[in-house]
């Protein structure tokens, strides 16, 4: 592969200068407030018990009305010329996703501590100047103003890795905290490494141990490199980054393609499905990008051969879009003639459970344009697509109530009869493009 790539963001002086206007808008006081108050609302509302995917449709409609809308009022009034207000308030939403992605991230970490994610920690978010927060300065932070009790800094300390911090804070945590560390085994978990565990045993010079432990479930894996693939795949960049530098060339030859490749699934599962995995995915696509640049051309090359389209799906998440032409560019001249869509892809697709799961996301977000192109380009048979409407309404009736339900009700019907409508004024056409494809394929 001759054409150097760049997984560096890009931006000019002007869209830098914007972006950070917006985020300092998302950090006025009186915007910080109405988080709070949205968020004390959501813990203390009986909706918690509903599914999961009606209870985060609920949020993001009330985190839009509440909170999004407040900054875009604001965006609304600065002394600006049209053409530049209307670029900022493309990047309200995404900007301000930032926050509860971080709020999620911190649920996680801080599970016994929610009533502790207050507007003091609001106060404290660090961004980057392409307008995503910046986690692990935000935690430098968190962790240096005594904002929270030492067990939960040094928790943090510790899944970011500040190592500067972590032999003081180990100093100041209580004795029977320190007593799990010294009485307690070290279990090696499926998903995630225990990193309190891992510094106490750096910080004691047994940090040779964690191979051993690690050998008797995986004698072909080291800790270091078992950590490193652990941490691309809860997409913890501060984890990725540490624990990369402390493999060897021949750990790094065996975990990295492999590391790029699970990061870009789970993120394309979460896209499709619009699931919540057991745990929150910080920066996905950061760490993709990562791994990606500390490749070789020829290893770049074998990712984006296994997954061309998912490499291009993560790009899509804001604001990575900005790179995301370069690699389209390239990535299809690399493409397989096997990767071209033909009829009978399209049935597959459209048959699998896969493809109700892409119109949900539309559905909650009222893109019925999108529905509708997506419900035509499936070229769904007669019975496939009763079977579709009866799913999709069912859907519908389960997750919204009242006049919202009848309201996307009534739109999704209409979609299906615009699609009876237009096969009925040119049956012809679609025939001799059925016969096209069939001839070709």
């Amino acid at each position: 592969m001759e054409k150097q790539l760049s997984f560096v963001l890009k931006l000019s002086l002007e869209e830098m200068a914007l972006r950070r206007v917006v985020v300092n808008l998302w950090n006025e006081a009186d915007v910080l407030a109405t988080i709070k108050d949205s968020r004390m609302k959501e813990l203390a509302d009986d909706a918690y018990r509903e599914p999961l995917q009606i209870r985060q449709y609920k949020k993001c409609k009330d985190w839009r009305v509440t909170v999004e809308n407040k900054v875009k009022a604001k965006v609304s009034k600065l002394v600006l010329p049209e053409s530049l207000k209307k670029w900022m308030m493309h990047t309200v939403t995404p900007i301000g996703l930032q926050i509860q992605e971080w709020e999620m991230i911190m649920d996680e970490h801080l599970r016994d501590s929610r009533e502790d994610l207050d507007i003091r920690f609001l106060e404290q978010l660090c961004w980057t100047y392409a307008g995503k927060i910046d986690f692990q300065k935000t935690v430098e932070k968190l962790v240096s103003i005594e904002m929270l009790d030492p067990g939960k800094r040094y928790r943090l300390a510790c899944l970011y890795c500040l190592e500067d911090s972590i032999s003081v804070l180990c100093e100041e945590l209580p004795e029977d905290y320190k007593t799990c560390f010294r009485d307690e085994p070290y279990v090696m978990p499926a998903f995630e490494v225990q990193m309190e565990f891992y510094w106490a045993d750096v910080l004691k010079g047994e940090e040779s141990k964690l191979d051993r432990i690690l050998t008797r479930s995986n004698p072909c894996t080291t800790f270091h490199q078992y950590a490193f693939e652990r941490s691309a795949y809860r997409s913890n960049r501060a984890l990725t980054e540490y624990f990369f530098q402390k493999l060897t060339c021949e750990e790094r030859d065996s975990s990295l393609i492999n590391s790029a490749c699970n990061v870009v699934e789970i993120l394309c599962k979460k896209s499709s499905f619009g699931v919540s995995f057991d745990f929150p995915t910080e920066n996905p696509c950061g760490v993709l990008c990562y791994l990606l640049s500390m490749m070789t051309s020829e290893e770049q090359m074998q990712v984006f051969k296994k997954h061309p389209v998912g490499v291009l799906i993560c790009l899509l998440d804001w604001p990575w879009q900005d790179i995301f032409l370069e690699i389209a560019d390239f990535i299809w001249t690399v493409l397989p003639e096997t990767k071209n869509i033909d009829l009978e892809d399209r049935k597959q697709l459209a048959s699998s459970h896969w493809f109700p799961e892409f119109l949900k996301g539309f559905i909650l977000e009222d893109n019925w344009n999108l529905v509708e192109l997506g419900l035509r380009e499936a070229t769904l048979s007669e019975k496939d697509r009763q079977t579709m409407q009866f799913y999709t309404n069912w859907y519908i009736t389960l997750t919204f109530e009242g006049e919202e339900s009848r309201d996307k009700v009534r739109r999704l019907k209409r979609c299906f009869e615009s699609l009876d409508e237009t096969e009925a004024s040119a049956p012809d056409i679609r025939s001799s493009e059925i016969n096209h494809w069939q001839t070709l394929w």
